[in-house]
């Protein structure tokens, strides 16, 4: 029996990317980004979410997709890895679909350099690439 699949669809310089919706904790419009001198370059920095500081991963970044200033309409996608919360600024939210787990092509089988993703699904017509959140998190916000 397969094992039932939601997630939340997002949009990042028109392309599909989702993730898994247990590990999103809610979405924000987006509000000024505080920088920080000398974070790391995954950084982009730090907002204020009902009195959490919470840091702002530079998705675009990581994707090697060009960056931009923060637009009004964007929105701040607030997920739990690991034994941190962070926001994921991106341009749209699409929302919320169903899949089935088998449907995931795990990354291995595309190509095993994909260690930021944890695989592709197809939904419609889309190709949507389910980014691994724990990898993210660790390239951006590196322990010292």
């Amino acid at each position: 029996m397969a094992t039932a699949l939601q997630l939340l669809v997002f949009t990042v310089n028109k392309q599909h990317y989702a993730l898994r919706l247990d590990s999103v904790e809610r979405i924000v419009r987006a509000v000024e980004v505080t920088s920080l001198p000398e974070a790391s370059p995954g950084l982009l920095g730090v907002v204020n979410i009902q009195g959490h500081i919470v840091p702002v991963v530079n998705f675009r970044k990581r994707f090697g997709l060009p960056t931009r200033d923060v637009d009004l309409d964007d929105r701040l996608i607030i997920v739990d890895s690991a034994d941190r919360t962070i926001a994921l600024l991106v341009d749209a939210v699409v929302g919320v679909v169903a899949g089935q787990e088998d449907d995931v092509v795990p990354s291995t089988r595309i190509d095993p350099g994909l260690g930021y993703s944890d695989g592709m699904i197809k939904l419609g017509e889309d190709m949507v690439l389910i980014p691994n959140l724990s990898n993210i998190v660790e390239r951006a916000l590196p322990d010292e």
